[in-house]
């Protein structure tokens, strides 16, 4: 199934940074689209964790997701799952290096091995 793959990469849960980014899937959602949510890198077990620290606004639009069916994911093979995706929209972790400042990947294409690592690094990522 085609579907916006989000992926969390930031270890900060309750940053205003972390609030839009939900926010941002909990509309997608409200407007019908398809969402995957993939926790990788330093944000693995931030929104999934039994101890998770949201800002209340960031808690709200989780359980909103939660609500709508999207789940949390982790241990995905992320080539995989950017190869069925329409589109990525990320929020990384923000000590991230920011090079490439742009990395995009071919879309419908497995990315290789150097993209994979590419993706928790760069300032953005696009599919096309």
């Amino acid at each position: 199934m085609s579907a916006v793959l989000a992926l969390f990469a930031s270890p900060e849960g309750d940053a205003p940074a972390t609030t839009e980014f939900l926010r941002v899937l909990a509309a997608l959602r409200a407007v019908g689209v398809a969402v995957r949510l993939v926790e990788c890198g330093r944000g693995a077990g931030v929104l999934s964790g039994v101890d998770r620290a949201l800002s209340s606004e960031g808690d709200r639009y989780l359980a909103a997701l939660f609500e709508d069916g999207v789940r949390v994911e982790s241990d995905v093979d992320l080539a995989a799952a950017l190869s069925s995706a329409t589109a990525v929209v990320t929020s990384l972790d923000p000590k991230r290096s920011g090079l490439p400042p742009l990395l995009r990947l071919p879309r419908d294409a497995a990315p290789g091995s150097l993209d994979l690592s590419g993706i928790l690094s760069a300032g953005q990522v696009a599919l096309g």
